[in-house]
Order: structure tokens, then C-alpha cells, then sequence
């Protein structure tokens, strides 16, 4: 899923993502930024079921100006979460 961002400042920020994942297993995700992959996965813990949903929160370099997010699960994960939103901080 793609997102594109607006930021004030070339730094760090804080990504955060709310997702559903009821596959009942942690799934891991990519984020890329620019089409940059960051150099660490986000892991999303398992729910119960399709209607909890959580936070992670993950750190990453963005532009200053528009900015290209990119959330997405890995290629041989065959299991399917859910994104509501993210939102960047500081």
C-alpha cells in the first residue's frame, strides 16, 4: 500500500502504522520510503480476529517535501494483514 507524506525537515521520524492481522501468526513487512527499503522489518503481532486492531511504531528517514511510503509483505508470506492509516511524528 502506498502513502505519500508531506514533511517539514530532512530526519528522522516516527512512521506509525494501525493494522489488523488475524492470520493468527506475526506476519513481517517491509517499509519502503522513496523506494528505499529500510534496513529493518516491521513485525505485526497475530490477533484473535479481523476486528482488533494495533500501533507499531517505526523510525525513518524521510525528505523534507513529499515523501513515498511504502508498506508491503514479504513475497513467500501468503498470509494477508490489514492497514488502516499511518501517521508520521516527529
Amino acid at each position: 500500500m502506498l502513502f505519500v507524506v508531506e514533511t517539514r525537515s530532512k530526519e528522522k521520524h516516527s512512521i506509525q502504522l494501525r493494522y489488523s492481522n488475524s492470520s493468527q501468526s506475526p506476519i513481517l513487512a517491509s517499509l519502503y520510503v522513496n523506494d528505499q527499503k529500510a534496513p529493518s522489518q516491521i513485525q505485526l503481532a497475530a490477533h484473535k480476529n479481523k476486528n482488533e486492531w494495533s500501533d507499531v511504531k517505526v523510525k525513518a528517514k524521510l525528505n523534507a517535501g513529499i515523501n513515498f511510503i511504502t508498506v508491503q509483505k514479504n513475497i513467500i508470506d501468503d498470509r494477508q494483514f490489514d492497514l488502516d492509516y499511518i501517521r508520521i511524528g516527529e
